[in-house]
C-alpha cells in the first residue's frame, strides 16, 4: 500500500507529536529505508511513485525506487538517483560517498518467474561528484550496507551457490572501494536463517544485527555479535555461535525447524551495549512459513538488554520504522 512518509518525532517518551518533513512534496508512493548523515544535517532515504496499475517488468512504465536526500529541516529536497534500475539502502560513508544498494549491476535471482523476472540488487557507490560505481559483482542479492568502526562496510549477502536455497544470508565485509570482501559470520549455518540490519555499536567493537528469515518481511529477533569471539566449529566447519548474544530470547529464530515468532524487531539503531531505538511488533512476522497473508504493524520503541521495553510512537494503521537519533556522532575512520 503506498503512503507514509518522513517524520521527526518532536518530544520522544514524551508525546507522539511529530512533525511532517515531506509536506506531500513526492507523489503518492513507497518511502524505505532511512539514513542520517554524520553531522545529522542530511537525511536519505529511498522512494519509489506507485503505479496506477502493475506494468511488466521492461515495460518504460515500470516504477523504480531511487535515492533521495534532504535537510534535516526537510528542506533541499533533491533526487540523488534516477533511471530503470532499484536504488536503495543508502548508507552515508565517512568520505561524503553513499554506500547503496542497486540492480545496476545487470543480472536476476534464482526465484525468477517469466511474468515478473526478479533483479539482482547489490552493493554500490554513489561519489560525491554523482559518480556511481559497482562494488560487488555477486550473482546474488544483496542488502543493509552500514560501516563500521573501523570503517570497512558491513551488509547481508544471500550466499545461493549449490546450497540451500533459503540460508546463508551471511554478514560481509568490504574495504569502502570493494575491495578484499570476506564473510564476517552467519554464512554456513542454518540455526540462523538469515542475518539481516547489521549495526555497529557506538564506542564497542560489537555489531548487532537481526536473525531473520528468507520467506519473511526483513525482521526477527536482536542479536550481538562479537568480532573478537568468531570461530567456526571443529567438528562440521560451521559458524560458532559462541561469539552471539540474544537480546530478544523471546523471539525464536524464524524458518529454523519448528520456529516462527510470535513478535518481531526492525530497524534496531544501538545507543550502546545496553539501550537500543527499535521498531518492534507484538504480531507475528509476516511471511510464507507464518502462513500469514497481512502485513503486521511495527511502532516505536527504547528497548534495554534488562527486559524493558518504553514506547516512544504508535500509529495502529501502519508501520513506523528506522528511529535515529537527530543529533551528530563521531564518523568511522
Amino acid at each position: 500500500i503506498a503512503g507514509g512518509g518522513i517524520y521527526l518525532l518532536k518530544n520522544p517518551g514524551h508525546s507522539f507529536e511529530k512533525e511532517d518533513l515531506m509536506q506531500g512534496r513526492l507523489p503518492r508512493g513507497n518511502y524505505t529505508t532511512l539514513a542520517l548523515a554524520y553531522d545529522a544535517q542530511t537525511i536519505y532515504f529511498a522512494f519509489a511513485p506507485r503505479a496506477d496499475s502493475k506494468p511488466h517488468f521492461y515495460s518504460p512504465d515500470r516504477r523504480s525506487f531511487h535515492l533521495y536526500a534532504m535537510d534535516l529541516d526537510g528542506g533541499h529536497l533533491r533526487a540523488l538517483t534516477s533511471g530503470p534500475e532499484d536504488d536503495f539502502d543508502p548508507c552515508p560513508l565517512p568520505d561524503g560517498g553513499i554506500a547503496f544498494m542497486s540492480s545496476r549491476r545487470g543480472g536476476f535471482t534464482r526465484c525468477n518467474n517469466p511474468w515478473e523476472p526478479l533483479p539482482a540488487h547489490t552493493l554500490h557507490r554513489l561519489d560525491p561528484d554523482g559518480t556511481i560505481r559497482t562494488l560487488s559483482y555477486h550473482e546474488t542479492s544483496e542488502w543493509h550496507p552500514k560501516v563500521l568502526a573501523d570503517g570497512r562496510i558491513a551488509y547481508i549477502r544471500w550466499d545461493y551457490v549449490d546450497r540451500s536455497a533459503a540460508h546463508f544470508h551471511g554478514i560481509w565485509t568490504t574495504n569502502p572501494d570493494g575491495t578484499n570482501s570476506r564473510g564476517l559470520f552467519g554464512n554456513y549455518t542454518q540455526d540462523i536463517n538469515a542475518c539481516y540490519q547489521p549495526h555497529p555499536i557506538p564506542g564497542s567493537a560489537k555489531v548487532a544485527f537481526l536473525a531473520g528469515a528468507h520467506h519473511a518481511n526483513v525482521g526477527g529477533s536482536l542479536v550481538l555479535l562479537d568480532p573478537a569471539r568468531l570461530s567456526l566449529r571443529p567438528d562440521n566447519g560451521e559458524d560458532c555461535f559462541n561469539a552471539i548474544e540474544r537480546l530478544t530470547p523471546e523471539v525464536s529464530f524464524p524458518e529454523t525447524p519448528g520456529n516462527w515468532p510470535t513478535s518481531y524487531v526492525h530497524s534496531p539503531w544501538p545507543l550502546s551495549e545496553n539501550y537500543f531505538l527499535i521498531s518492534f511488533s507484538f504480531d507475528p512476522l509476516p511471511g510464507m512459513s507464518a502462513l500469514t497473508e497481512e502485513d503486521t504493524k511495527t511502532g516505536l520503541y527504547l528497548f534495554d538488554r534488562f527486559g524493558n521495553l518504553e514506547l516512544l510512537y504508535r500509529d495502529p494503521e501502519i508501520s513506523s520504522m528506522y528511529p535515529i537519533p537527530a543529533i551528530p556522532r563521531p564518523a568511522p575512520p
